[in-house]
């Protein structure tokens, strides 16, 4: 949202303090208003997204929408517990079916299922039904053109009351405010997987620390590096500051050059970041299709063309590689994905602390994930 959303929103509940106690001293009060004043669409449902939408509803966001008509397979139950394996024999979306274990996870989150195809999402919708975020998960690349492009057309003036929390309402204390809609990418791919951020403008509150300055020295340290204060030393305070930072659009990081004058640069980057784009590149080409291991010999000759055009070595991205992201997606490795795209979603609507800015990619091969700005 605008700045006047880095305020906190009305008070919690009783209840909801108890229950969260311990995040809420984790990253504070203020954040955990704002999350509960979070609303988040989640465009499908497969196993990545009960990783994904476990994390959040525990974390305690006011509601999660999921949006998928894709009948539920006998392989969605085995990869997730998400999914409530007694609808195996109904005709039930993967959505319909993963609502009973979210809400028993918290049931003071709205769950639902909205029907319908991602095309069908509109800036009106967004804005109505004013979603905070939305999230695509496992969605083909041009979908994710789409939905980057729509969440970027909602800049509707909507109503953010004096403590910050976004409604439609008529209110005396509400004042007319720029909205946006954060928009989230996630998928896996065999052992590796990515998440995207596009926040547009987005401002958030960190914490510096204040400690007795040397002579010469600034007394502002960063509370994540700083040193822990030797026995009898001076308490270090902490106190809140206002940051912001831009983050490109998906399609611009698609457009992305690999600047062959850093060849040095280039080798150090993990090779699954390379595959994450030459999937795309395949979707591409064969209507937004995912490339299976019978698909290797297809995604070898789009490899050479992608890092011709490039002016890339081919060498960036071997064979091993490439056949590892053809593979279903394992379960370690879907709860790193999805716990790291939660983290950052977290952080985003809380204002709370800076997400990475703007491409995560994790490497099972390596076992490492890595963050490189794009666009």
């Amino acid at each position: 949202m605008t700045s006047s959303a880095v305020e906190a929103p009305t008070d919690i509940t009783a209840q909801e303090a108890e229950l969260y106690d311990r995040q809420i001293r984790l990253w504070g009060l203020d954040a955990q208003k704002r999350l509960r004043a979070s609303r988040i669409l989640m465009v499908g449902a497969p196993p990545l997204t009960g990783e994904i939408a476990k994390n959040l509803v525990l974390a305690g966001i006011r509601s999660l929408t999921l949006m998928d008509d894709s009948p539920l397979s006998a392989d969605d139950i085995d990869s997730s517990f998400i999914y409530d394996p007694s609808l195996a024999t109904a005709a039930t979306t993967r959505a319909e079916a993963a609502l009973s274990a979210l809400h028993s996870l918290n049931p003071m989150v709205e769950v639902s299922a909205k029907s319908g195809q991602p095309e069908q999402l509109t800036a009106d919708l967004l804005a109505n039904e004013d979603y905070d975020a939305v999230l695509a998960i496992s969605q083909p690349v041009e979908v994710l053109q789409s939905l980057g492009r729509l969440c970027r057309s909602v800049t509707y003036d909507g109503e953010v009351n004096s403590n910050g929390a976004g409604n439609n309402s008529n209110s005396d204390s509400s004042a007319k405010q720029r909205r946006q809609v954060q928009f989230f990418a996630a998928d896996c791919f065999g052992c590796h997987g990515y998440v995207f951020l596009d926040l547009q403008r987005h401002e958030f509150a960190t914490e510096l620390a204040e400690v007795p300055p040397k002579a010469g020295q600034d007394s502002s340290v960063d509370p994540k590096t700083a040193a822990v204060p030797a026995a009898g030393s001076q308490p270090v305070e902490t106190h809140l500051i206002k940051r912001s930072a831009d983050y490109a659009d998906f399609e611009s990081v698609l457009r992305t050059r690999w600047d062959p004058a850093k060849l040095g640069s280039l080798r150090r980057l993990s090779p699954a970041l390379y595959l994450a784009f030459l999937l795309f590149e395949f979707q591409r080409a064969n209507n937004g299709a995912r490339a299976g291991p019978n698909d290797v010999d297809a995604l070898k000759t789009l490899w050479r063309a992608f890092a011709e055009s490039q002016q890339l070595p081919a060498n960036l991205l071997d064979e091993a590689v490439l056949s590892s992201g053809l593979q279903p997606p394992s379960c370690p490795v879907l709860a790193i994905v999805g716990g790291v795209a939660a983290q950052e979603v977290i952080k985003a609507v809380s204002h709370k602390d800076d997400p990475f800015n703007n491409f995560f990619v994790f490497d099972g091969i390596q076992s490492c994930g890595s963050v490189q700005t794009l666009g």
